[in-house]
């Protein structure tokens, strides 16, 4: 008995092709973190944003249609950027779920919670028990998406979408209301909400917890 095995098949990896070997990409000068952080959350709704440190620029490329490089700009490879170009898929990918679903956290990771009533997953129990629901509670899927660069087994380099599901538990009942209940918070870690100009995300602030 023999096994044929494909080349070109990785597990829970979705290759990502471009419709052209060459993007436009901006560059303007890095002075300083607080510069960068404030250039991002200005243009984070029509651009990807990555400092490179071989250079000491911050480069940017476009991620909607319209959308112009900012600062100096340049036509590059796709493959001698790809750190640049899996910035830009995340982010276009960040920037089209954003008013749709709640972002739990952004970054090096895609984080969301699914909000169709299948994603629910403590309201279908409940429903099924014919048992009332807790508002402020829920247990949902929790989807994760990861652009990054893989190796392709010949000593080339292409992108791939890695995708992971998990739950998360939402508790969004404040603690009062909690030890209203009976419900001992003693050794747990609590959080509050940050505010944020992106009414999309959905972080917690470094939490604090409760001590005997």
């Amino acid at each position: 008995m023999t096994t044929e095995h494909s080349e070109h098949l990785l597990l829970n990896v979705v290759p990502v092709s471009f419709s052209q070997d060459t993007f436009w990409v901006g560059t303007t000068p890095y002075k300083d973190d607080d510069g960068y952080q404030s250039l991002r959350e200005l243009h984070w709704r029509t651009h990807a944003f990555r400092f490179n440190s071989h250079t000491g620029l911050i480069e940017n490329t476009p991620v909607v249609e319209g959308a112009e490089p900012l600062g100096e700009a340049s036509q590059v490879s796709t493959q001698e950027r790809l750190l640049l170009t899996a910035r830009a898929v995340q982010h276009a990918t960040l920037v089209w779920i954003a008013g749709r679903l709640p972002i739990q956290r952004s970054g090096k990771q895609l984080t969301f919670w699914g909000q169709a009533e299948r994603a629910k997953l403590l309201s279908q129990v409940l429903d099924r028990l014919r048992l009332q629901h807790i508002d402020g509670l829920e247990v949902t899927l929790r989807y994760t998406l990861d652009c990054r660069i893989f190796n392709d087994g010949s000593g080339g380099r292409f992108l791939g979408l890695t995708i992971g599901v998990g739950t998360s538990n939402q508790i969004e009942i404040p603690v009062s209301e909690l030890l209203e209940r009976g419900i001992s918070l003693v050794g747990r870690e609590v959080c509050r909400r940050r505010q944020f100009e992106h009414l999309t995300f959905r972080e917690c602030s470094r939490g604090f917890g409760f001590s005997s």
